[in-house]
Order: structure tokens, then sequence, then C-alpha cells
């Protein structure tokens, strides 16, 4: 990683934490959130997360104070927030925005900044919270229409990304700028935004080389196993098997757990690749057993690629133990036999 890459990046992490001390103290209840809801965003929450944790514990305690007091799209976006962090948040927070009947009032259902985050909210509802379920798909179609009618509005494309991408089922690192921008973030002051836009770059960058060279190391490992030169169909898969642990793990600290994820999920294709395309009944009967016995001499008859499989098995079973008894000082080896067993009976 290149040194001066890395000195910028804590030189601008300071600002910007200086900058997020300095608004909480002047205004914790919106600015605050606003905040939040930007680094968030801007994909380098995780190098907030004290701050984060302790501004909205504070928020716990005056949520039902200050609801009264707020718009929807603000109530709802503290909803959210806190809801994400699995703190307490009531769904009844919303009832001053509904009639007697329990409907949303028509006042607001033009407003469509409300409207987004009503439905953004609502898609971390729990069980039993029926209301806030049927104010959710109420929110879509009121945004739905209003889309329909409004292609060219300056909010058009945030709307159509809220109701096919909400941010609860979604990677903010791959969220078009444009949409990042129209966000919490352009409610920052435009000098305190700087810090935040430039830290958002500069760990863009950091990360995009750490992903880089993750990616390298399978792909090595790939090259040099011996599945990976008897299977022919399993070649050139690594950025494939890559990208669901990079989307799972986010943090760039889980840099090591990455890597061997990805080597988990490599298995899960290649047997489901065996059984589904290349094995014979005979061969996958015969393959089945020796995972189940966990004893390679049951595997002298199978083809060459099965053997390859099986050791691949074994030996990243074996890697992945190690580790995690390093670690944590527990021997998981069992545990993951019994996972390999479980995916074999399903193909």
């Amino acid at each position: 990683m290149d040194e001066i890459l890395q000195i910028k990046h804590a030189l601008v992490l300071k600002e910007a934490k200086n900058v997020f001390n300095k608004v909480i103290k002047e205004d914790p209840i919106m600015e605050g959130l606003y905040m939040i809801d930007a680094i968030q965003r801007l994909s380098i929450d995780h190098l907030f997360k004290e701050e984060i944790q302790k501004t909205l514990l504070k928020q716990t305690s005056i949520i039902s104070d200050f609801a009264n007091h707020l718009h929807l799209s603000q109530v709802a976006l503290q909803f959210r927030l806190l809801r994400q962090a699995g703190l307490c948040a009531h769904a009844d927070i919303f009832v001053n925005f509904k009639d007697k009947q329990g409907e949303l009032k028509e006042e607001y259902r033009e407003d469509i900044k409300g409207l987004v985050a009503l439905y953004e909210a609502s898609q971390l509802s729990i069980e039993g919270e029926d209301s806030l379920d049927d104010t959710g798909r109420l929110s879509r179609q009121l945004l739905e229409t209003w889309l329909s009618k409004h292609e060219d509005h300056h909010e058009a494309q945030v709307v159509a990304n809220a109701l096919e991408n909400p941010l609860h089922q979604s990677l903010s690192r791959f969220t078009n700028r444009n949409i990042i921008l129209s966000s919490s973030v352009v409610l920052i002051r435009s000098k305190r935004r700087a810090s935040f836009l430039e830290l958002a770059e500069i760990n863009f960058c950091m990360i995009s080389h750490l992903n880089q060279n993750e990616l390298f190391q399978v792909s090595q490992w790939w090259k040099e196993v011996e599945v990976g030169m008897e299977m022919k169909f399993g070649r050139m898969k690594a950025v494939k098997w890559y990208m669901w642990p990079m989307a799972c793990l986010t943090d760039p600290k889980f840099s090591k757990q990455r890597i061997q994820l990805t080597k988990s999920v490599s298995l899960v294709y290649i047997i489901d690749d065996i059984f589904d395309v290349y094995g014979s009944l005979d061969d996958l009967t015969c393959f089945t057993d020796a995972v189940n016995r966990w004893d390679s001499t049951d595997t002298v008859q199978l083809p060459d690629y099965m053997k390859s499989c099986f050791n691949l098995l074994h030996n990243t079973i074996n890697e992945l133990a190690a580790k995690v008894q390093l670690k944590h000082g527990l021997n998981p080896t069992n545990t993951l036999k019994k996972s390999v067993k479980s995916q074999i009976i399903i193909n």
C-alpha cells in the first residue's frame, strides 16, 4: 500500500472525526443523524464505529420526545438508523403521521423525501409490525405513481433507486455516486462535507487495492491446487467466488476471512458442478461414501478430478479449522465435516 496514501488517510480521518464530534455537540438530534447516514452511504462507517454507536445510543433516549417536532423524513431516518443498529425503535413512532383510520395522512402522500425515507425504514420491520409493513407498501405505491408522472424530475433517479435497491438490501459501495450525493451527504454543510468526501475517495482507493491483492491471492491459490489443473470447468471462476465474500465482509480488517471464505465458496460450486454436470451415478455414489467416511482410500477408483476434489475438501477444512483453533481455542473440524456432508447429501 502506498505509504503516502496511508499518511494522508490518517490525517483526513482525524479531521473528519473532529468535524463529526463538533457537529454532535452542536446538534445531536438531526445533524448527527444526517452525518451518520452520510458516512454510511459513503462506505466509511467502519472508521466511525465508536462515534456512531455513542451518537445512536443518545438517540434512543430522545427519539419519542422529538418525534412530534420532526418531519416525516427525519423521523423515518431516525427510526431506520436505530433499528439497523439493533437499538430500540418502536414502529408506533409514525402514529403522528397517520389519520384515525391508521392510514397515512393526505399531506404526507406527496412528500417525496418523506415517502422515500419511510419506505427505506419499512424495510427493517420485524414480525408482527403489520402496520409498518402496510405503510411500506403504501409508500411504494405512491412513489411508483409519482415516478410514472415525473420521470424527468431531479429526484426521479433517487426514487427509482430506492424502490429497486433499498439501502437495507444493497451495498453503498456499489451505489451510483449521484445517488449518494443526493442523500444526507448534501445536507451537511459544504465545509464539513469536504473532509468526508475526500476521506471516502482515499478509502475507496485503499480498499480497491486491498481487494485486488486478495483476489490475486485467491487466483494464485486456485492455480496451485491440483483440482485447478484437472477440472477445466473450474478455471477462471476465482473472481465469481470472491464476489460474495467481498460483499458479505465489507470491513477492510476482514481480509484473511474474505480469502478463506472464498475458498469455502469455491468448494460449494465445484461440488455442485461435479454432481450436476460431470459425475456418473456410480462415481458420485462412491464419492459420497468417501466423504461420509472421510477416508481418502475410498477414492482410489474415482476419476482424478474427484480425487483432487476430495483432497481439496480435506485440505481446506483442515486449514480453516487450524486457523479457528489458533485464534479462538476451539477445533471446528467435526462441525465443518458435517457441513460438507450435508452439502453432499443435498446434491
